[in-house]
């Protein structure tokens, strides 16, 4: 269900954060930039609308997990990796989400100002 209503977070859990992400990136923050440079940013824009859907939702943190890991294929523990719950996690990756949107914003204003 959650994988079908959410597919711009299913496409950066299920594929960028993966069973061998971190033989290619150094920390969740590294695969979290590459997916930002890696996808278009409107995939990126909507993969953070669906992080504030499930934030919204009464999910409790038990819930949540199961569906980042089983629902959305998320092969990352971020309790184990020091974050206090998972939507403390989730927070963090929206806010990183949010920012390459804002940049990508001003790009396109400039670009349409020198127009």
């Amino acid at each position: 269900m959650f994988r079908d209503d959410m597919q711009s977070l299913f496409q950066l859990c299920g594929a960028y954060f993966h069973q061998d992400a971190f033989l290619d990136h150094p920390n969740a923050d590294a695969i979290i930039q590459f997916y930002v440079e890696s996808e278009r940013a409107e995939a990126v824009r909507r993969a953070s609308l669906d992080i504030e859907k499930l934030l919204s939702s009464p999910l409790d943190e038990i819930e949540l997990r199961r569906i980042l890991v089983s629902d959305l294929l998320c092969h990352y523990d971020a309790c184990a990796d020091g974050w206090s719950t998972y939507r403390a996690w989730l927070e963090h990756v929206k806010a990183i989400l949010e920012r390459r949107a804002i940049e990508e914003r001003a790009i396109e204003d400039t670009q349409r100002a020198i127009e």
